[in-house]
């Protein structure tokens, strides 16, 4: 018996629907990780720079009043705290790398030797350790309070508009591919860029991406933009916006140009 064209088409865009509907979930997140070079129109870019250094996730909505922008001066000496985040050490070191190359921080695991390099600390550690270990970094019982429902978090203390010291702390309890994301992300709003919003895909820094291994395009633009000359330590958003309004669409332009050595510094 011969099918008509027609109904085999029928047949085949039904099946495709069902199959939507079934895994449209699985599909998305798949659409999203195949596409972490995709750059987000500039004017989101533009509003996802302001949300993320602007306001903090203790912030309902809306942006800090009087929010400054934070990065770091000196070179970075990084610490692997404890033996689980040494097994991801590969992991930790790729992804500081890409941060160097894009702030232009001098950023590497610390080697013991004592000189003007600020520290980060990043521990892997159970759940019922995490107030002891916020509580040797002096943070403020406030934000210990805060921390209750967090997965993984960072926390960078700030002494005269830049970053002296960060702490990183992922909980133990965690797959690996969630350790790897965490890793990411962290490292990542330790520079300075706090806030996780969820306004474009695909960034690190948004609650509802799938588990990645690597920076989306998108957020290395954010790091890139932050650690521009003409952004300085101290400077508030009024300051800021008019120049970033100038900065991403050049780094946009560039990075179409040239590709992603575009951003490196």
């Amino acid at each position: 018996m011969k099918r008509h064209p027609v109904a085999i088409s029928v047949i085949l865009a039904a099946v495709m629907i069902i199959l939507w509907f079934r895994h449209s979930p699985k599909i998305n997140d798949w659409m999203i990780i195949w596409n972490l070079d995709a750059i987000a129109p500039v004017e989101l870019l533009i509003e996802k720079f302001e949300l993320t250094v602007f306001r903090n996730d203790n912030e309902i909505k809306g942006y800090v009043v009087d929010g400054l922008i934070n990065k770091w001066k000196d070179p970075i000496g990084v610490r692997l705290r404890d033996k689980e985040i040494k097994r991801f050490e590969g992991h930790v070191k790729n992804t500081l790398d890409i941060l160097s190359r894009l702030s232009g921080l001098d950023i590497h695991l610390h080697d013991g030797v004592k000189g003007k390099r600020k520290l980060l600390d990043i521990y892997i550690a159970p759940p019922n350790r995490l107030e002891t270990i916020l509580q040797f970094y002096d943070v403020k019982k406030s934000l210990i309070d805060m921390s209750d429902d967090a997965i993984c978090l960072s926390v960078s203390i700030i002494v005269r508009g830049g970053s002296e010291r960060a702490v990183v702390i992922i909980l133990d309890t965690l797959s690996d591919e969630r350790i790897k994301h965490c890793i990411i992300e962290e490292l990542t709003q330790t520079l300075g860029l706090d806030a996780d919003t969820d306004i474009l895909q695909p960034s690190i820094m948004s609650d509802t991406i799938p588990l990645i291994d690597r920076l989306p395009m998108n957020d290395k633009i954010m790091v890139r933009t932050l650690y521009d000359q003409r952004l300085k330590s101290g400077m508030n958003r009024d300051e800021v916006m008019p120049i970033v309004r100038k900065i991403i669409p050049e780094l946009v332009a560039a990075v179409k140009e040239r590709g992603e050595e575009a951003l490196y510094q």
